[in-house]
Formats: structure tokens, sequence, C-alpha cells
């Protein structure tokens, strides 16, 4: 693992399951599409072994399926695991929430505030990327205090579990903005000093994400 690309990961597995993953995201992998082993170690410049694992990986993970007599191919977006997906993540996200309340000090709500803004920018320049990244810290920033580490972990898998969903969600015309005014809203009930308020805001943001969603795949 010598080249630049694959710099600053621990084994050309998590190399490969770092690529693979970000093919699946941005749609060059879609949905269905086959994952020929070969053909992507050699696109990636190494042997099939980490390719291998890398598959067993994002199986786990749930990117990707194993079916009999076509191998791995790339696991469809379906509402039924939307839904199972976020309603676990409203159940973590509210105990989060609730746990995290007592310890937002001005210094947690000014890096919220830093996040939202790189958010509204991302979003003004159409950057799905950007925004993905500043939304995840954001979110997770929000979670943090509550100081369980068990709990964060599994929500961050979770919500990284879902991003195909906002990927879908947010590359639709206006979504982008409309997360940054649920975001906005947050930050706005957080200083309010309103818990019911935030736990509300929060709720509708999932809703908002699940219902356009919904509307594409049943498109």
């Amino acid at each position: 693992m010598t080249t630049v690309g694959k710099r600053g990961y621990s084994s050309a597995a998590e190399y490969a399951t770092s690529e693979i993953r970000r093919l699946i995201l941005n749609g060059e992998l879609p949905a269905g599409e086959r994952l020929e082993q070969e053909q992507i170690a050699e696109q990636l410049g190494m042997s099939r072994l980490p390719i291998r694992q890398a598959l067993d990986r994002l199986k786990e993970q749930g990117f990707i399926d194993m079916l009999p007599h076509r191998g791995a191919i790339v696991a469809s977006l379906s509402v039924e695991d939307m839904v199972e997906l976020y309603s676990a993540r409203q159940r973590l996200e509210t105990w989060a929430l609730t746990d995290a309340w007592p310890h937002y000090t001005a210094d947690v709500v000014g890096t919220l505030k830093d996040h939202l803004s790189q958010c509204e920018a991302a979003a003004s320049s159409g950057d799905l990327d950007g925004f993905m990244a500043a939304n995840r810290a954001f979110h997770l920033q929000m979670y943090a205090p509550a100081g369980n580490r068990h709990l964060q972990s599994i929500i961050v898998k979770l919500y990284d579990l879902s991003e195909r969903y906002q990927r879908t969600s947010l590359r639709q015309s206006g979504r982008m903005q409309l997360s940054n005014t649920h975001h906005a809203e947050m930050l706005r009930v957080i200083e309010d000093s309103d818990l019911p308020g935030l736990l509300a805001a929060a709720e509708q943001h999932n809703r908002a994400t699940r219902q356009s969603v919904e509307s594409k795949i049943d498109a």
C-alpha cells in the first residue's frame, strides 16, 4: 500500500472497504450491481484477498447482499429497511438527547453553530459530500455530551447505515436547505432551554427524511 490514495489506512482491506463503500454511496455502484472481485481488485490495484475481506465487512454493515449463484451485489434500498433503521435511531437518539441535555454548554452550542454554518455553506454551493460531513458532525455533536460511549457507538453505526437514505433524500431539490431549517430550529430550542421542543424537532427532522425517501422509492 504505497500509493497516496491508500495512505492513512491500517490495511489493504480497510482501504478497499472504504473505497467500495464510497462508490456505493455516490451511486457509482448502484443497487443490484454485481461486485466482481477480480474487477474491483484491478481497479483498486490490489489482490483479491483484501477485496473478499472488504465484501465480508460490507455485508455485515448492510451495504451488500450475498446471493446464491450471483455472489455479492449492492443491497437495494427499501422502505421497510429504512423504517427499521429510523425507528431504531429515533429511540436511541431520544435517549441520547435527553441524557445530553444537562451538558449543553456554551461551548457545545458554539460548536453546533459552526457545524450548521458549514452545512449552510455546502447547501449553498450544492456540495452534497461536504453537506454530509458537516451534517454528520452536527448530529453526532448533539449526542456526544450524553457521555455514553456504547450508546454513541450504536448510534454512529445506525447513522452510517442510513447514509444511503439520507443521500437519496438530500439529492432532491431544496432538501439540503430544508434540513438546515430543521437544524436551526434544533439550535433555537436548545438556546430556549426547551427539551420537549428539541425532541419534537429531531423527530420532525427524521420524519421529513423518511417521507422524502418513500416518495422517491415508490416513484
